[in-house]
């Protein structure tokens, strides 16, 4: 399938058939789509080139360090630990 962008949509063609839709109300729909396709497509072009901010700006603009993966297995053990010695407690 082409890439889904106001100009594909616009330029979608379909045979008219007995008994089928409106071609005005199906023009009419395809236009309305392709305005909402275009302005998600520039909503995400600017959201990906905005510099990231907020507690996550961090991990988005960096590979984590290899202290902070460390720190995170370490937590993440003893949360395992934990987990372990409270289901032998209540076995």
């Amino acid at each position: 399938m082409d890439e889904l962008t106001g100009e594909f949509l616009r330029s979608a063609e379909f045979s008219p058939q007995w008994k089928g839709y409106s071609l005005i109300e199906v023009d009419t729909f395809l236009d309305k789509v392709a305005l909402g396709v275009d302005a998600l497509h520039e909503r995400i072009r600017d959201l990906s080139q905005r510099p990231a901010v907020g507690p996550n700006a961090a991990l988005a603009s960096s590979a984590p360090t290899e202290d902070a993966v460390k720190r995170t297995l370490r937590l993440a053990q003893r949360a395992a630990d934990l987990v372990v010695s409270e289901a032998k407690a209540a076995a």
